[in-house]
């Protein structure tokens, strides 16, 4: 046996749950992540490490693009979070900086509403998610 067919083996025996002979396979149960939470703790992590270099942290792609993708909706993204959030923002580099900017100031020019969704959302969404997107491109120093 290869590695790969042994590594894919050992994946679908991991999605099916015990069974007692005679019985069908009961369905694993899906845990959803709760990315506000992780969100929390890695911004808090950051923040220290700004304060002291010797406090562990470490760069989490997955959150930041969650972080980025969200950070106008106020219902995944509480106000607190969204202040603790602004400052690690404006570190973000390269590309993925690149596309903030550039969904910030679409979310603008749009008043709040993006491609693909809905405009017929409440007025009260839509200038939130525009008021935080000004909060972003100020943070981000690029207004």
């Amino acid at each position: 046996m290869t590695f790969s067919s042994v590594f894919l083996l050992a994946v679908v025996k991991a999605k099916v749950a015990p069974q007692k002979k005679g019985e069908a396979p009961k369905p694993v149960e899906k845990r959803t992540r709760d990315f506000s939470s992780d969100l929390e703790a890695y911004l808090n992590d950051w923040a220290a490490f700004q304060q002291d270099s010797g406090h562990p942290w470490k760069f989490n792609k997955i959150l930041q693009e969650w972080a980025i993708q969200n950070c106008v909706e106020k219902p995944k993204v509480a106000a607190s979070l969204f202040k603790l959030l602004l400052p690690y923002l404006a570190t973000v580099q390269g590309g993925a900086r690149q596309r903030m900017e550039e969904r910030m100031r679409n979310l603008i020019e749009n008043n709040g509403v993006e491609d693909g969704v809905s405009a017929e959302e409440e007025e009260k969404d839509r200038s939130r998610r525009v008021e935080r997107a000004v909060k972003v491109l100020r943070a981000l120093g690029t207004e």
